[in-house]
């Protein structure tokens, strides 16, 4: 039987018992997401906009996005806390990267959402 997220899930919610391997597969898949090398994007309210890379402008497409550490994005967030009294929100939201993949998996994602057109 192939090991598999699904398959293991089944095996889980009915009781059975997992080998070493299925095991190893599931703490994998928890190291990924909680994995502190996971890249974010940043989110401004303020720009309507994904920040760019290396803090540099912005993006209204996911192709222009920066990436950043969690620590980064974070600091990033952070410094948005004085803008957020003059826009009415929060400015700028952290994006798990692996939870925008997520959820866009099996979608047809229109290219002005990934490019800005």
């Amino acid at each position: 039987m192939a090991m598999n997220a699904v398959s293991i899930k089944e095996r889980i919610a009915i009781g059975g018992p997992l080998s070493p391997e299925e095991i190893n597969f599931v703490l994998l898949c928890i190291n990924e997401t909680t994995e502190p090398t996971a890249r974010y994007l940043v989110w401004s309210n303020e720009h309507d906009a994904w920040w760019g890379p290396g803090r540099h402008g912005y993006s209204r497409g996911l192709d222009g996005a920066g990436r950043y550490s969690r620590d980064e994005a974070l600091e990033i967030c952070r410094m948005g806390i004085n803008t957020a009294p003059h826009i009415g929100m929060i400015d700028a939201l952290p994006v798990r990267l692996a939870d925008l993949t997520k959820t866009f998996e099996r979608q047809r994602i229109p290219r002005a959402i990934l490019g800005g057109e």
